[in-house]
């Protein structure tokens, strides 16, 4: 087998040499030889790599391994569908085939024809005829290499089916017969009936778009999936013969239920019977009946899927019935962007909860958009759509004009499908004879534009309802007239029934909002109008009490909402601020339900003091705490700055270097906060003389300290061991039998709390997991691919190891009399990150070295340069010095940064006016916060900033003393490190000069030519301009070259390019030689 296998690798050698040198080879210069030379190397290759692939076929043992094998054969035979396809279009050209009247492109184009041709656009009559024209060349370059088309039928029929538009390709599909196989004989003559209805008249059309349209939205539907992946020869999985698993006779002999179990027993995808892989992996098409993953050979009409998704039904259901359920359909009358009505056909829908409009339709109108977060769910909670815009519509009858509501409609590419799905008999329907209909063609399938729904359907029905007999369907007033819903008799055909939900997608929002949140460096907050309104109703509203506890007011909204009969909602209330007042005034607003036990009856209190569940609570408990700080500023002031700096909400963290300054430090603040009725308890602290010093129920350490060092506190999301005094992580970890989906990745990494980014090498890897499966844009609930699987499992594993990583609290020291914060940046083509720490150094020249946070963010997805994305991370690192600056209770601190980018050194110690925008802003930004004399250069082996842009496991992390404390920061002296730029990196860093032209004169426009990376190919299409030109200024047409360019023509653009360069390169040694 391995000899196999290095054969195979040279033959894709020769085959890949090969079309090296037809890449390079100029068409123009080929002679008849030299093209068979290519044609008898091509065969030859092609045939060795045929008999390889039979005999590694015979080596394997088993399915998985030939389905690898058979994979590794279909990327050959396509480098060889591509020669051939190259060869076809020369040798058109030798043979001087080629079409006078319609010149083709240069033949260079013509490998890609195939391949590469554009998607069929919907309704184009040209685009199908051109997807025709381009196969029938394919089909010529099979037969130049003598082989028979029909044995590419998959192959052939994979590619069209992939170019069709939606539409097209699901007619074709129900023109087949059942699990019949398409062929591309069928597949052609199919398409070229299209192509000849669509030309037969206007009503096939597309309607042109009118001028005035908004811009603002973009109808088109979203890419829609890959066509099944077919293969070009195979094994069955069953009886491993040679055709085709859907074909195999003891699959199709077998019925519905007993086909599924031994297609099961096979140990087949279920989805594309073939082995390897599980139908949640597979990327093939679904079930054609009820489009669940399983193959429609393996569907089963006494079985419900069983889907597991979010948002509930829009979408279509099909089973096989005797009848179709007419639904209720109006053609209504709406208002556009100029006031004028237009007539649409809306499908009025009870299961619907909102309403929506096609993409189509919305553009026609032209009205304004809002922007909402809204998901589509669909029967089976299956999730259909997401829309992000929505329109409000202005509607009328057109039997009346006393009829006019406005409703607000989701924008969705499509609503539904044409209803109704057949035409229908109206034959005996007796009792509806003299009715005028809301829709007078309800019998024939039309497009529907617009979905009511139940928030609108109350405005619009009258009440009056007459029923059918049989297979009739019942008439019900509206204001739009009569509409007719119910069974109808037809043939046995495949019905549809649709039904919209709307689930908005807020849980999802707020979860990805909260951890990027966290993963950002804090930006500095204004105060909203209504934010600010409330601190002036605070401040003037707010009162100290006799006792010393607060009272404080209800801030009311000018415009309020009336709450109605609220009891029901309102049974339990567990916490309270109990120690705020409310102003008597606003008791009546405060009213609660409340029984001391179950089986009293329960009564209404009214609540006197702030009460937990009110939106302001939070904010007035907040402010009568700094209140009480600025009121206490003089008398008290080690708790003013504590309770200004250490507060959160009500949990305080705060610290002091000396036991002298804590005790004094907790006076204060037990005094201050007492006077006002607030009670300090849940003490806990590394100083046994602290905590002696309140009262037993107010600890949460208990005197004396355990001698536990893995005894913790929980502090803020972390954990702080008051023994050890320092900080620690804890990771629960998740069952084993959990399926690992986009979801469940992206709540485990919410999950990480590490707000001053301490494990940011950690981290990066999960938020570069995040990226891949963004990148792969993937649904929710979807099982991952196996590598991003592995990649997860592994990095969550290793997440168990950060219970092991120590980090110190106190990060000063008595004594010291110098600090330094020392800030360090970096990047990778994976990510940026900065990273800061505190420097300290003491009377008798001893240095700690402390982390004091970082952050790292991910690598845009559009690429971008390593320097630029080095200064990212320059950027980065300065808006968080600032923060911290700002959060340390430290003065006169200097500051220093360092980056290993001698590039982005170069540029923040130049003038920012000097660069482009991109840099000079970014530069302008960094300098505000670190001087340009303030950065220095760091050889990369030294940088800690470079772990958290490439990631490491919490293992290493544990222990890797560059990233806790680097060694050369706790020199006393530290090292210089010499700055220089070498010449090819001045030549990249002023490649973002700013060029500043005062006066430019040339007679050649260069930048035609710098959109050529090819010599060739600009000769060549400058010869067919040149042609052309000579085209327009004859009149004779008759002595105009056609066919291939000749040489001459080619070598006099040469030339003409040439002398053009002279001209503008050496304008004054021309000028001389004249």
């Amino acid at each position: 087998m391995l000899a196999l296998k290095n054969s195979r690798s040279g033959f894709k050698s020769v085959a890949t040499k090969l079309k090296m040198a037809l890449d390079t080879q100029d068409p123009n210069l080929l002679t008849r030889s030299a093209f068979l030379m290519y044609i008898s190397k091509l065969q030859d290759i092609t045939k060795k790599l045929e008999d390889n692939h039979a005999q590694i076929l015979c080596a394997c043992s088993d399915e998985n391994e030939a389905q690898t094998h058979i994979i590794d054969y279909e990327s050959s035979l396509e480098v060889v569908m591509e020669m051939s396809l190259m060869l076809a279009s020369w040798d058109d050209m030798l043979t001087g085939q080629e079409d006078v009247a319609n010149p083709q492109p240069p033949p260079t184009y013509a490998p890609n024809a195939h391949v590469k041709q554009p998607q069929v656009q919907p309704d184009s009559a040209t685009s199908l005829l051109n997807m025709i024209d381009i196969t029938n060349q394919s089909l010529n370059a099979l037969r130049v290499l003598n082989c028979k088309p029909e044995d590419w039928n998959v192959i052939l029929v994979t590619v069209l089916m992939n170019k069709l538009d939606m539409d097209t390709r699901r007619v074709y599909e129900r023109s087949l017969d059942h699990d019949e196989m398409p062929t591309f004989d069928d597949l052609i003559k199919f398409l070229e009936k299209q192509a000849r209805a669509l030309n037969a008249g206007p009503a096939f059309r597309t309607k042109p778009n009118g001028g005035n349209q908004n811009k603002n939205y973009d109808g088109r539907t979203p890419p829609r999936p890959p066509a099944p992946a077919f293969t070009a020869k195979g094994k069955c999985s069953f009886c491993k013969e040679d055709h085709f698993s859907f074909q195999c006779k003891l699959l199709l002999d077998k019925a519905g239920s007993e086909r599924y179990k031994f297609a099961q027993s096979s140990g087949v995808c279920l989805n594309c019977l073939r082995k390897g892989h599980i139908a949640s992996q597979c990327n093939s098409s679904h079930c054609k009946k009820c489009n669940t993953k399983h193959h429609t050979l393996l569907h089963r009409e006494d079985v419900k899927a069983e889907l597991k998704r979010e948002p509930v039904s829009a979408l279509t259901t099909k089973e096989f019935q005797r009848s179709e359920v007419l639904l209720s359909t109006a053609v209504i009358r709406v208002m556009d962007h100029v006031g004028h009505f237009h007539d649409c056909r809306a499908l009025l829908d009870n299961g619907s909860q909102a309403s929506f409009v096609s993409a189509s339709c919305a553009k026609m109108l032209n009205l304004p958009l809002s922007e909402v977060t809204t998901g589509v769910s669909g029967l089976a909670a299956t999730e259909v759509a997401s829309t992000s815009h929505a329109v409000t519509l202005t509607l009328k009858s057109r039997l009346s004009d006393d009829f006019e509501a406005t409703v607000e409609a989701l924008i969705l590419p499509k609503v539904t499908r044409e209803l109704p799905i057949n035409k229908i008999n109206a034959r005996g329907w007796n009792h509806i004879h003299g009715l005028k209909l809301a829709d007078p063609e309800y019998y024939r399938p039309r497009a529907v534009d617009i979905l009511l729904g139940a928030n609108v359907l109350n405005k619009i029905k009258k009440g009056t309802k007459i029923d059918g007999d049989g297979d009739s369907p019942s008439a019900e007033e509206t204001v739009f007239g009569w509409s007719l819903s119910g069974p109808v008799s037809i043939a046995p055909i495949i019905t549809t029934v649709s039904h919209v939900n709307v689930v908005p997608m807020q849980e999802i929002d707020a979860t990805l909002r909260k951890f990027w949140e966290l993963e950002s460096v804090p930006a500095k907050r204004l105060f909203t109008p209504n934010e600010q309104e409330f601190v002036t109703h605070f401040n003037m509203t707010t009162v100290k009490r006799s006792d010393g506890a607060y009272e404080v007011t209800l801030p009311f909204k000018k415009i309020t909402t009336p709450l109605g009969l609220s009891k029901q909602q309102a049974l339990h209330i567990k916490m309270m601020f109990r120690h705020i007042w409310m102003n008597p005034e606003c008791w009546t607003y405060l009213r609660v339900l409340w029984r001391e036990t179950p089986k009293l009856p329960l009564q209404e209190y009214w609540l006197k003091t702030v009460t937990y569940g009110t939106s302001s609570a939070p904010a007035q408990a907040v402010l009568v705490l700094q209140t009480i700080a600025e009121k206490n500023k003089e008398s008290h002031p080690l708790a003013h700055k504590s309770i200004l700096r250490d507060f959160y909400m009500d949990d305080c963290m705060t610290g002091a270097s000396t036991l002298v300054e804590a005790l004094e430090l907790q006076k204060q603040l037990m005094s201050v906060l007492k006077s006002a009725n607030l009670i300090l308890r849940k003490w806990s602290s590394s100083e046994s003389a602290v905590l002696a010093a309140v009262p037993e129920e107010f600890r949460e350490t208990q005197l004396p300290l355990s001698f536990n060092y893995d005894e913790t506190v929980k502090t803020l999301g972390m954990y702080w061991s008051p023994l050890a005094d320092d900080f620690r992580f804890r990771f629960q970890s998740r069952a084993d039998t959990v399926k690992v989906t986009k979801r469940t990745v992206l709540s485990e990494i919410a999950k990480l709390f590490d707000p001053l980014g301490l494990m940011s090498p950690v981290t990066i890897r999960g938020k570069l997991i995040m990226q891949s499966l963004w990148k792969l844009q993937i649904n929710w609930d979807q099982v991952l691919p196996s590598d991003i699987t592995h990649a997860w499992n592994a990095f969550y594993r290793d997440l168990l190891q950060i219970t092991r990583i120590r980090i110190p609290r106190c990060i000063t020291g008595p004594g010291e009399v110098r600090h330094e914060l020392h800030g360090f940046s970096d990047a990778s083509e994976q990510a940026y990150a900065a990273v800061v720490y505190l420097r300290n150094v003491n009377s008798t020249g001893k240095v700690t070295v402390r982390l004091i946070a970082s952050k790292s963010k991910v690598a845009p997805l559009h690429k971008i340069s390593l320097p630029r994305l080095e200064l990212c991370g320059a950027e980065l690192l300065a808006n968080l010095m600032s923060v911290i600056k700002t959060a340390l209770p430290i003065e006169n601190v200097t500051v220093f940064g360092w980056t290993d980018s001698t590039i982005v050194k170069y540029w923040i110690c130049s003038p920012p006016h000097r660069w482009k925008t991109y840099i000079a802003n970014r530069v302008t930004n960094i300098i505000q916060v670190i001087q340009p004399s303030s950065w220095n250069h760091i050889n990369g082996d030294l940088n800690p900033a470079d772990l958290p842009t490439r990631g490491i496991s919490a293992e290493e992390l544990s222990s890797h003393q560059l990233w806790w404390e680097p060694p050369f920061l706790q020199e006393l002296v530290l090292p210089t490190v010499s700055y220089h730029l070498p010449p090819e990196q001045i030549k990249t860093a002023t490649l973002e000069e700013k060029l500043v032209i005062l006066s430019h004169s040339v007679n050649l426009d260069t930048s035609i030519v710098e959109k050529y990376s090819s010599l060739g190919k600009l000769q060549r299409h400058s010869a067919w301009l040149a042609r052309f030109c000579m085209y327009l200024q004859v009149k004779n047409k008759n002595t105009i070259l056609r066919g291939p360019l000749t040489v001459k023509e080619l070598h006099s653009v040469l030339n003409g390019w040439i002398r053009a360069a002279q001209r503008t390169h050496f304008s004054e040694e021309v000028t001389a030689l004249k």
